[in-house]
């Protein structure tokens, strides 16, 4: 199995995609945190559709080759993997679990509160990051 082309136009669509739904979380997420009690249906299904997202884009990670500090391609599978795992891949984690469709429990079998799950949904804004690391390999492609 080949890995994708970082340099790819599906790629580059991909991260355009990923970088829209960080800007929603970094905008919507600390407002609904703030203000809102209960969230609409159709904002349970972008928000169940935007946790998809960011799981399908650790899939994805894991087989997008890279550029190494030397500016080497790294085109080698095991390698992409390694790197991933060493670098972003727990704060990416972290970032995409679906709390809000975990059903977690605690002894005495009440719902863990909404206030929680709502600032669960705040690590997300770690992603932001990744919209300075493409800004920053715009600028490096340039």
């Amino acid at each position: 199995m080949l890995p994708l082309s970082c340099d790819g136009l599906p790629i580059s669509a991909w991260n355009l995609l990923i970088t829209v739904l960080i800007v929603f979380n970094a905008v919507y997420g600390p407002y609904r945190v703030a203000f809102i009690e209960q969230e609409s249906r159709p904002m349970e299904i972008l928000s169940v559709l935007v946790d998809f997202f960011f799981l399908v884009d650790i899939g994805l990670t894991f087989i997008t080759d890279y550029y190494s500090k030397e500016q080497k391609r790294i085109t080698n599978l095991r390698l992409i993997a390694i790197n991933y795992l060493k670098t972003t891949f727990v704060p990416d984690i972290i970032a995409a679990v679906p709390y809000s469709v975990i059903d977690i429990t605690n002894e005495s079998d009440e719902l863990m509160s909404d206030d929680w799950l709502k600032l669960s949904k705040l690590s997300r804004l770690y992603k932001i990051t990744r919209i300075f690391r493409l800004i920053k390999l715009a600028k490096i492609a340039r």
